[in-house]
């Protein structure tokens, strides 16, 4: 049973990592939820909740959100692997960064870069909603 993911469908960075996580998605492990759909209220997530942060919903009830979620959707491409391995294998001191990004000690940096980025996804280009908050 596939991971949903519950996004903003106003958001032109949410919408262009859907189709390019889509595309490599070989194995159907993701489901694309609009957090604008009604259904995504059935996970029990407030819905402002769902309004400021990405969330994937995992089997067995498990919840991420925010950069945590992005790392799930990461983990569940298997080209991820592919790339990763590939890189190591031509420089492997890139082990180290790739470590450090799945990290707790990343963490922080990660969190505040993903609050950021989704605090100001309406200024990016492709957004179809005027809010700005």
């Amino acid at each position: 049973m596939p991971s949903t993911v519950i996004f903003d469908a106003d958001c032109g960075i949410c919408q262009r990592t859907r189709r390019v996580v889509g595309t490599l998605d070989w194995f159907g492990a993701l489901r694309w939820l609009p957090w604008q759909d009604p259904a995504a209220l059935d996970f029990g997530i407030p819905r402002d909740a769902l309004e400021r942060s990405m969330y994937l919903m995992a089997s067995k009830g498990r919840q991420y959100h925010g950069f945590e979620a992005v790392k799930q959707v990461v983990l569940r491409l298997p080209v991820a692997y592919a790339a990763a391995g590939l890189a190591i294998r031509k420089e492997p001191l890139l082990a180290v960064p790739i470590a450090l990004f799945f990290s707790s000690l990343f963490e922080p940096m990660g969190d505040r870069a993903y609050i950021w980025v989704a605090s100001n996804r309406y200024r990016f280009p492709g957004s179809t909603c005027t809010h700005i908050g």
